[in-house]
């Protein structure tokens, strides 16, 4: 069954209101979409941190954090900001033996950009009860100032969900936008050629510059610029190449770029090795 939001971002916040109360456990990475824990603090939850092993997500250590007062476990799958993901094997066996009151939140932001073979379809595992698999259509459908995203999982699950919901959340004209980008197949095999094609570029230009990069199978790539990589991300910023300071996830010394078409990753390679020269 399906539910709408103002962005799968809304959804974190609806699942929160609906299944966590004050007091109750969540179980979050770090580092990874920083609205899981902003929401669940604003929600009154405990949050139990598990850390990411080598940026990615260690799932067998954050099934040991959960306890008998944990209500809902976080996974971004892809990552954000590390950009990787876990297997169809790992999922699987984390989801074995998991307590019926636990509600696993499966974010799919970035699953659009995604073709490795041992990536897991999450739709598969919402037949378990206690799965909701969120999408969005801000990352590779463009539709981010449009806000709207959506959740599938059980009709129970739902039900609690849209007793929280506002009852007019997503707007006709995000939902038209939404329908139309659906039909639009071509978009989407151009968005992933070019996608793909600019990360092998950033790669390639990355590694000539001595700055260690971590593989990602989404539209950015998170990169090592050392203690300057806070000054480096002003001065791209002032040349007007948009990146994104780290700090925020406690990775002072890395910066996220976006892969953009073929012109703006060249210029973004252009202007950084201006200023690391």
């Amino acid at each position: 069954q399906l539910v709408f939001g103002n962005g799968s971002d809304e959804l974190i916040l609806l699942a929160l209101r609906a299944f966590v109360e004050e007091g109750d456990e969540v179980v979050v990475a770090s580092p990874t979409f920083l609205i899981y824990e902003i929401a669940s603090r604003i929600q009154g939850a405990k949050i139990k941190i598990v850390p990411t092993r080598y940026f990615r997500y260690d799932l067998r250590a954050m099934k040991r954090a959960i306890t008998k007062n944990t209500r809902i476990i976080f996974i971004a799958n892809p990552d954000n900001p590390n950009g990787t993901y876990v297997t169809r094997y790992e999922l699987e066996e984390f989801l074995k033996g998991l307590p019926e009151t636990l509600l696993v939140f499966i974010d799919e932001a970035y699953f659009d950009y995604v073709q490795e073979r041992d990536y897991p379809n999450a739709m598969d595992y919402v037949s378990r009860g206690n799965v909701i698999v969120t999408r969005s259509f801000s990352k590779s459908y463009g539709l981010a100032g449009l806000r709207i995203g959506y959740g599938v999982s059980s009709p129970e699950i739902i039900s609690y969900i849209e007793s929280v919901r506002e009852p007019f959340n997503v707007n006709l004209l995000a939902q038209t936008a939404a329908t139309a980008a659906l039909k639009d197949k071509k978009f989407l095999v151009k968005v992933k050629k070019i996608t793909r094609d600019g990360r092998r570029f950033l790669y390639a230009e990355l590694g000539k510059l001595g700055l260690r990069y971590i593989p990602s199978v989404t539209n950015f790539v998170l990169f090592e610029a050392g203690k300057d990589a806070s000054k480096i991300c002003k001065k791209l910023m002032k040349q007007g190449v948009i990146v994104r300071e780290m700090n925020a996830w406690g990775l002072d010394n890395f910066i996220r770029v976006t892969v953009g078409k073929e012109k703006e990753n060249k210029r973004f390679i252009k202007e950084l090795k201006k200023i690391i020269a």
